[in-house]
């Protein structure tokens, strides 16, 4: 293990771009990417070791790739950002640790994520209103669906308080070792986005000028199939994940390939499927005030996340779109 590799850490919110900015990073020569991409060691580590043990399970057990080019170490642990406990043992193990902050539109931000939650079956009400009346049943204990590894994930109200969590980041961290990127402007401004991020790593643009889209919006064709694939397939490695992270990624490793045949067997481009307008406008005053302290801190104007839609041209278009 070398000691002298910094780390990065991408720990934004999920459906915000993590998974495009960790595949556009780790194609740079001095960036070696964890294997898996998300490790979640850092939220499931004790913290009963030292820093340097820290550090040397952590890099044995998801780096086997690290070159004598490697400049950095990357991960990309969404569940992170969610966790004060997992920054600190971050910091434990890398002082002098980077983190990019990937924010969304609240809105948008939960309409994707609930739609991923059904495709891995870790939610079971696909109506995303009606998943999101039952956050208080499930936060006592209830309604929680059989193959969900942990019922925190389904507080979506949670997952959509980023200023929130991107506070917390800040103040354990230290605002200028984080780098926010908002979602839009990873979208429509890539390249310079991916420029700004190198610089903030500390490495050379080596003229990167393609950036391959990815938007991976997905419904599994068959019911029964995708149980199998949320059951045997992934919650034994997550199971193992506590117990033992270096074993859980060789596993992870060695059955990647037959994971990515078994999803796309059963896997199908979704619909248009866009949040009711009446509920839309719903979760846009319930993050109102989220949304104005994320823009405080980040030092812009987000109000156009929050104004309330036009009902019936909203729903008009989404009709015409359907049709």
């Amino acid at each position: 293990m070398r000691d002298d590799l910094n780390c990065f850490f991408i720990v934004g919110a999920p459906r915000a771009g993590t998974t495009a900015m960790a595949r556009y990073l780790k194609k740079h020569p001095g960036i070696c990417f964890s294997n898996p991409k998300e490790t979640h060691f850092f939220f499931v580590a004790g913290d009963s070791s030292a820093p340097q043990t820290l550090r040397a399970r952590f890099v044995n057990a998801f780096f086997p790739d690290v070159a004598a080019e490697t400049r950095i170490l990357g991960e990309g642990s969404v569940s992170t950002l969610y966790s004060a406990e997992a920054i600190e043992r971050m910091l434990l193990a890398f002082p002098a640790a980077k983190f990019i902050v990937m924010l969304r539109d609240p809105v948008e931000l939960l309409r994707s994520y609930h739609e991923r939650l059904v495709f891995l079956r870790q939610e079971t009400e696909e109506d995303f209103p009606t998943a999101w009346n039952l956050q208080e049943a499930r936060a006592r204990g209830e309604n929680i669906p059989a193959r969900c590894h942990d019922p925190r994930i389904l507080q979506y109200r949670e997952v959509g308080s980023l200023a929130q969590y991107t506070a917390q980041l800040f103040r354990i961290a230290g605002r200028e070792r984080c780098l926010p990127v908002v979602f839009d402007d990873l979208t429509t401004q890539t390249a310079e986005i991916y420029r700004q991020t190198l610089d903030f790593l500390g490495l050379p643009d080596r003229g990167k000028k393609k950036f391959k889209k990815i938007n991976e919006r997905l419904r599994y064709r068959s019911k029964f199939l995708q149980n199998l694939y949320a059951g045997p397939l992934l919650r034994p490695v997550a199971l193992l994940m506590a117990r033992d992270p270096a074993l859980a990624a060789k596993v992870q490793r060695l059955t990647k390939p037959l994971r990515k045949r078994f999803k796309k067997m059963n896997s199908a481009p979704i619909d248009a499927n866009r949040v009711d307008p009446h509920f839309a406008n719903r979760l846009r005053k319930e993050f109102r005030a989220e949304v104005e302290e994320l823009g405080r801190l980040l030092g812009r104007d987000l109000s156009h996340w929050t104004a309330l839609r036009s009902v019936g041209s909203q729903a008009a278009a989404s009709m015409a779109a359907a049709e």
